[in-house]
Parts: structure tokens; sequence; C-alpha cells
């Protein structure tokens, strides 16, 4: 009797000790859900506010080259007049646009830190790639180099918002322009699909990758753009890496390694792809491809 009280004893104390270790590891489990979920948020905001930093530099290094040029200008003029004057009032509209560039690009942030859209202002690309060819002209990576900009013969409009597009092209062509100290050839093209893409064509291997296949709204028309340089290639074990952020092959302070993490982020929430093909010593070429319509059709 007295034995199988004590053991009816042992056995509700060790019932006791498995619910309090349960309890504790309970407890255990949400603070390190909690500590992880707390850990994402910071990651998250802080590649927002890097992203940030990041696209505002472009419209900034824009700004200060063209107030380097109104500054050579005035710097001995004692008055201006005819080209002088209408040279420095063209200068100052463009820079009141880079300005209105970077209030729109933290208007897009914000909104994202709020959880809510941002409004789409559909242009034609063509005009989108009118507006690259002017920002880049005093841009310092395109000093050395050759930059060539192809309008599109049927020019058709992404379901993308506009200041994401450019961002996108400005990030693809300046890591084009940076990708080696020589001088060197960059050409932007595109051209409107009149069909799906056979995704059976584009396969990953150690000159090639094609990212978010899964999500691609894979509806004709589309807008196939591409920026191809000669450079210096991109080597196999690099590729895999290149859309990670802050990965960069860029030494001391000249990237950020958030240009394509960017890039590939604005593609995949356009739901479209990313096609990038390489060769050492040859050159590279990214091709995006984004849902489009035309510029008659109404949305």
């Amino acid at each position: 009797m007295r034995a199988a009280i004590a053991s009816a004893i042992e056995r509700h104390s060790l019932s006791e000790e498995i619910r309090a270790n349960n309890h504790k590891l309970s407890e255990l489990q949400e603070e390190l859900h909690n500590q992880k979920l707390q850990e994402e948020i910071v990651r998250t905001k802080g590649e927002i506010y890097a992203s940030v930093i990041h696209d505002i530099n472009g419209p900034l290094t824009i700004i200060s080259g063209f107030i380097e040029i109104i500054n050579q200008h005035i710097s001995s003029a004692t008055m201006l007049e005819g080209g002088g004057l209408e040279l420095v009032k063209d200068r100052l509209s463009r820079i009141t646009r880079q300005v209105n560039n970077c209030i729109e690009i933290s208007q897009r942030y914000l909104s994202f830190l709020r959880k809510r859209s941002t409004e789409r202002a559909p242009i034609g690309t063509n005009q989108i790639l009118s507006d690259l060819g002017e920002l880049l002209k005093v841009h310092p990576s395109a000093h050395k180099n050759e930059l060539v900009i192809h309008p599109l013969s049927e020019d058709v409009v992404a379901e993308i918002n506009g200041t994401d597009l450019i961002q996108i092209l400005l990030n693809l062509t300046i890591n084009a322009l940076q990708c080696s100290p020589e001088p060197h050839h960059v050409e932007i093209y595109g051209q409107r699909l009149t069909q799906p893409l056979d995704l059976s064509q584009f396969a990953d291997g150690p000159e090639s990758q094609f990212v978010n296949r899964d999500e691609l709204q894979n509806v004709a028309p589309l807008l196939a753009v591409f920026v191809r340089d000669n450079g210096p290639g991109v080597a196999p074990e690099i590729l895999p890496k290149i859309f990670q952020p802050f990965f960069t092959t860029k030494t001391g302070n000249k990237g950020t390694g958030l240009g394509l993490a960017i890039v590939h982020r604005f593609v995949k929430e356009g739901k479209g792809a990313i096609h990038l093909q390489t060769k050492v010593g040859k050159g590279t070429t990214f091709a995006v491809y984004l849902p489009a319509h035309d510029l008659t059709a109404k949305k």
C-alpha cells in the first residue's frame, strides 16, 4: 500500500515536472519566435533604409553634376544673357526634376513601410528611355564609356510604376558602366513581344540565370528591355550571388551591393522576370521582361 502511494506520488510529481517543462518549452519557443520576428523586422527595415539611400544617391549625383555645369558657366561671368542664360534655366529645370525624383522615391518607400500600395503612373517605355539618357549624360560613370540607347520601334506601357522602371534601368545601366575600369560599350534596347515567353528556352547554368520564373505574368504583350555591355563578364562562381543584398565585387566604397537586389525586388513586384547571360571576357546582357499594354489600350 505504502509503495503504491509512493509510486502514485512519484508519477504525479513526474507529470507536474513534465507539464512545467512543457510550459517552459512553449515560452521559450514563443520567445524565439518573437526574437526571430523582431530580427526580421529590423533586417527588413534596414534593407529598406539602405535601399532609400542607394536610390536617392543616383538623382543626387546627377543634381551635383548639373550644379557643377552651372558653376562653370557663371563663376567668371558678370551677367548672363542669351545662350548662357538659357543653359542655366535648362539645368535648373533638370535639377528640379531630379529633386522630384528623390521625393517620389521617398514616398514609394514610405508607402511600403505603411503597407499602402503606391499608385502606378503609367508612362511609355520610349519616354522612360529618353529620360534615362538625359539622366546619364552627366553621370560620372558614363564619361569615359560609350552608351547607346535605342528607342522601341513599337512603344508600350509596362505594368509597373514609371519611377520603378527607371530605377531598374538606371541600376542596370550604371552597373554595366561600372563593370570595368577600362573604356567599354554599353547598349540599351527593347522590343514589344506579341507572344508569351517559351520558358523552356531559359535554362540556368554557369553563364545564364533566369530569375522569378514562377511568378512571371507570362501573358502577351510583354515588354523586353536589354542592357548589354562588352565588359569582363561574370564569373560562374559569382553568378548565383549577384542578386543578393549587399553582395558586391567592387572594391573600397565603390559599391553597396544593393543595385541588383533593388532591380530584383522591383521586377518581382511587377510580376516580371530577369534573364542574365554572361561570358567571361566577352560581356553581360541583362534582359528584363515585364507585363505591358499598348499605348492606346485603356487600363
